[in-house]
Formats: C-alpha cells, sequence, structure tokens
C-alpha cells in the first residue's frame, strides 16, 4: 500500500498539475521551465538520499517524494516544447518523436542503471561489515553464501525470516541503507546536471550573436563610408544611399532564435 502511494506521488501530480503546466507553457520560456522542474528533481533526491532506512513513515517521503514528482510533471511537459521550439519547422515532428523515444529509453535505461548501482554498493558495504563484525565464523560463512547466490536483497529477506539468521539482519539493512542512499545521490547529481546544461544553453540563446559578411569584426551593424575629402573643382558626386542598418528580433514563438532586420 505504502509502495503505490509513493508511486501515486511520482506520477499523479503529472495529471493534477496539467493546467498549471499547460498556462506555464503559455507564459514562460520552456527551457526556463525545464530547467526549474530538474533543479526540484535534485532536491527531492538529495533529499531522499539524507532519509535513514529505518523510517518506514510515509509521511517522511511526502515531501522528497513531491518534489521529484513536481519536477518531473513540469519537465516532461516542457522537454518536448523545448525541443520542437528549437529547431527548424519542418523538423519538429521529429523533435517531438525523438523526445519520447528518449524518454521511453530513460524510463528502462534508468531503474536498471541505478538499481545495479545501488545493489552493487549494498553488496561491497555488507561484505565489509560482515567481515568486520564479531559473527561466529558460521554464521559468517552463511551470510557470505546467501549474498553470493541473491545479493544484498536475499540476505534481508532471509535474515527477517529465519532466526538463525537474525544477526544479519542489521548489518543487510544497513547496507541496503547506503547503497539507495548513493543511488538518490546519483539521480539528484544527473538531474543538477542537466538543470545548469539546461540553464546555460537558455542564456546562451538570448544572446544574438550577428556577423555581417562585408566586416572582418563580428557584431558589426553599419558599413563605414569613405570620409576622405574631395578635391576642389571635382565634379559633386552621386548621392549615395542610405545605408541598411541590420539589427536582430526575436521571434515570439521560437525564444531562442533571432530573425535579421533591416531597418
Amino acid at each position: 500500500m505504502r509502495t503505490g502511494l509513493a508511486f501515486v506521488l511520482l506520477n499523479g501530480i503529472t495529471l493534477v498539475m496539467l493546467p498549471l503546466t499547460e498556462r506555464l507553457l503559455r507564459t514562460v520560456t520552456p527551457g526556463l521551465l525545464l530547467g526549474t522542474g530538474l533543479l526540484l528533481m535534485a532536491a527531492g533526491d538529495y533529499w531522499a538520499a539524507t532519509l535513514p532506512i529505518t523510517d518506514t513513515a510515509f509521511t517522511s517521503l511526502i515531501l522528497p517524494l513531491g518534489l521529484v514528482g513536481l519536477g518531473f510533471s513540469v519537465t516532461v511537459s516542457s522537454i518536448t516544447a523545448t525541443a520542437v521550439n528549437t529547431v527548424p519547422t519542418h523538423l519538429a515532428g521529429m523533435a517531438s518523436a525523438t523526445t519520447n523515444l528518449l524518454r521511453d529509453f530513460g524510463f528502462t535505461l534508468g531503474p536498471a542503471v541505478i538499481g545495479a548501482v545501488a545493489l552493487s554498493r549494498a553488496a561491497d558495504s555488507f561484505s565489509a561489515s560482515l567481515h568486520g563484525s564479531a559473527l561466529p565464523p558460521a554464521l559468517k560463512g552463511a551470510g557470505t553464501a546467501v549474498l553470493e547466490e541473491g545479493g544484498p536483497l536475499a540476505v534481508n529477506g532471509a535474515s527477517a525470516a529465519s532466526p538463525k539468521l537474525a544477526d544479519l539482519h542489521p548489518l543487510a539493512l544497513d547496507a541496503l541503507g547506503h547503497g539507495y542512499s548513493i543511488g538518490f545521490v546519483v539521480c539528484g547529481t544527473a538531474a543538477l546536471c542537466s538543470a545548469l546544461l539546461a540553464l546555460v544553453t537558455l542564456l546562451r540563446s538570448r544572446t544574438p550573436h550577428l556577423t555581417l559578411p562585408w566586416s572582418s569584426n563580428p557584431g558589426a551593424a553599419v558599413k563605414k563610408r569613405d570620409q576622405s575629402p574631395r578635391p576642389s573643382g571635382s565634379p559633386s558626386a552621386a548621392p549615395e544611399p542610405p545605408i541598411a542598418v541590420v539589427s536582430a528580433r526575436v521571434e515570439p514563438q521560437h525564444p531562442g532564435r533571432f530573425l535579421p532586420v533591416l531597418a
């Protein structure tokens, strides 16, 4: 039951946030929303990593999982909008399909990678704690055998079910807590790095950089006229045409693009 409620916090918030997310996408740059959502996910993951494994109260998970779910809802909604607004119009369908493919790929690969990292670290922690403990050699051998056959989860289950292995249960529980804390830290670090990348890319896309073909200096906006004096008595030259001044304006629909404008 508590596991189901945890998944409701992670995924149910997305449905509740749909009206607000749609309004935010109309008023806020999608890249900014993407960075904010990833920061919320990082904060929730780091918070969850600090929770002790012995704390089984569901109320302790509400805030960290709520932050992850809130960040996830904002991120999923804005990542497609960011990808579509970044590419040319004729590639918008391809960008949307690519983001959906990568999102499904991440849903499959992410839990497998994080689970492997967490359980491998838990196995190392349990093995080190077992060899450094004062338990009888026979019990150490039994714990090592169960660990090699089924990993730290098997040791935790067997020690909770069998009175003969009960002394192994605190070691297995602490090892699992250590491993899953590292898994949450890895998730939070990945979300934080992604948020910084999204925000840096957004800041760079807002700075127009225009190089004119007749100028050796990037960003020059006006072609200089010949200011040399004319000799007296020379026929007056035809008036020169006005010089075109090139500026840049931002497309309202695509905040990351700049169009040249002739004035």
